[in-house]
């Protein structure tokens, strides 16, 4: 009983191995594989009976090279001495004969093919196992639901408070159609940013990237930064000067700014899933993630019941250690604004409208502040414009997406308010190009 056993399960190791290995293999190349299982002279006669139907070397079919026929060969023998010509004439079945010699080779004697065969099914099986993976998971339908779901109220979030923001990705193909006819070329352009120092705006396919990737220098093109907390430009006038002295020869410069507002799988303003963090990750305060410092300032505001920033101990520190200048400036910004009768209102959407309404008043102070900082730049001193041609300003809200566990991801999206192109010579000569790129979107700005 035990030979019986060890047989039936050597049996179906090995099958099952071979059936593996034929779903994994390319079967116009796969090897021929071959199943010893002879039956010994020892055992008894209800052994032999039982393990009959495995009595026999069984080849895999497989498509000739040479014809291009599937062909199945059943070849019978016990022992490895056996030669072919004590083979039974009855248990040996081709379905395609041919005295060609090179498809003969393929029939391989008992004593070979048992050789040969724990070689070729650890081989198939390794090939088999590199397949299965780097198959990609099925998502579990609770979490296809999620996802959809998620979709959906992000998108009603979207078009309620950024009406005519589109995807990254379509930002890209249409300021880079435009440009290129303007000579933006990756030889002669540099780019730089105001935007939040934030990492899921820096990520492979976010638009500061992508931009990077097609307007600039793909090996040796970088981004220069302007922006600080929330994107205002803290580089101020020298930070502008000196990237103009950085420009190539026939200079271009691009500038991209505008602050950022993070919308989560619920729909919620000021908060975003992140990969790898459960909640809302580092900067939750009571299991809520300010995205990004303005969110922050807004909510310290907020919970002070009353609009005079951050409360007494907090302001001590802030102007004893000095490390919180950014911070300050945006939290005076904001003491400016309406923040508490946004919030009061409802109807409009509470503290959803309320950031969504900050977020825009900060978006027109970056877009002012801008402005100035080139112009006087262009107009102060011509060793700024030496060898610049021309300067694109592009300004907008960047809208960030969930990438966490539960969310749909991909492209995070930018709701365009602000394009022209400044000869840097030639008085500074305007060029609108809003209209050309992105006039089509219902956007305030159309």
């Amino acid at each position: 009983m035990t030979c019986l056993n060890y047989r039936f399960v050597h049996t179906a190791i090995t099958v099952a191995a071979i059936l593996l290995c034929c779903a994994g293999s390319n079967s116009r190349n796969a090897h021929a594989f071959l199943i010893p299982t002879s039956s010994s002279s020892s055992s008894s006669s209800s052994t032999t009976g039982s393990i009959g139907a495995f009595s026999r070397f069984f080849r895999c079919p497989r498509i000739c090279e040479t014809t291009g026929s599937c062909r199945l060969q059943l070849a019978a023998g016990d022992d490895d001495g056996e030669s072919n010509d004590q083979r039974s004439p009855t248990t040996t079945t081709t379905t395609t004969t041919s005295n060609n010699p090179r498809q003969r080779r393929h029939a391989l004697s008992p004593r070979t093919a048992r050789l040969k065969m724990p070689l070729n099914i650890l081989l198939s099986l390794q090939a088999s196992s590199s397949i299965l993976t780097f198959l990609p998971p099925e998502p579990s339908h609770a979490a296809t639901a999620a996802a959809s779901k998620s979709a959906t109220t992000f998108d009603s979030s979207l078009k309620e408070f950024f009406p005519g923001s589109i995807p990254s990705s379509t930002v890209l193909l249409r300021v880079q159609s435009t440009l290129r006819k303007r000579q933006y070329l990756p030889y002669n352009t540099i780019l730089a940013s105001s935007i939040p120092n934030e990492e899921i705006l820096s990520t492979p396919i976010s638009l500061m990237s992508i931009l990077r990737n097609k307007l600039c220098e793909s090996k040796d093109g970088g981004i220069y930064s302007l922006g600080g907390l929330g994107g205002i430009p803290f580089a101020g006038d020298r930070g502008m000067e000196d990237l103009f002295l950085h420009a190539p020869q026939d200079g271009r410069i691009v500038i991209v700014f505008g602050p950022n507002i993070g919308i989560d799988k619920n729909g919620v303003l000021g908060q975003v899933e992140r990969i790898g963090i459960e909640g809302y990750g580092a900067g939750a305060v009571d299991g809520e993630e300010a995205n990004g410092v303005v969110v922050r300032a807004y909510k310290d505001i907020m919970k002070s019941g009353k609009e005079e920033g951050m409360n007494a101990s907090s302001k001590s520190t802030a102007a004893t250690t000095g490390w919180n200048l950014e911070y300050d400036y945006i939290v005076s910004l904001l003491q400016k604004m309406p923040l508490q009768q946004w919030a009061n209102d409802k109807s409009k959407g509470g503290d959803d409208y309320a950031i969504a309404q900050m977020t825009k008043e900060i978006y027109g102070i970056m877009e002012d502040l801008i402005q100035k900082m080139v112009q006087r730049c262009m107009t102060s001193d011509d060793v700024y414009t030496a060898r610049v041609t021309e300067v694109t300003l592009m300004g907008g809200i960047f809208i960030n997406r969930g990438h966490g566990s539960g969310t749909e991801g991909g492209d995070d999206y930018f709701q365009p308010l602000y394009m022209k192109a400044l000869a840097a010579k030639n008085g500074g000569m305007e060029t609108d190009l809003y209209k050309q790129v992105f006039g089509d979107l219902s956007t305030p700005r159309n």
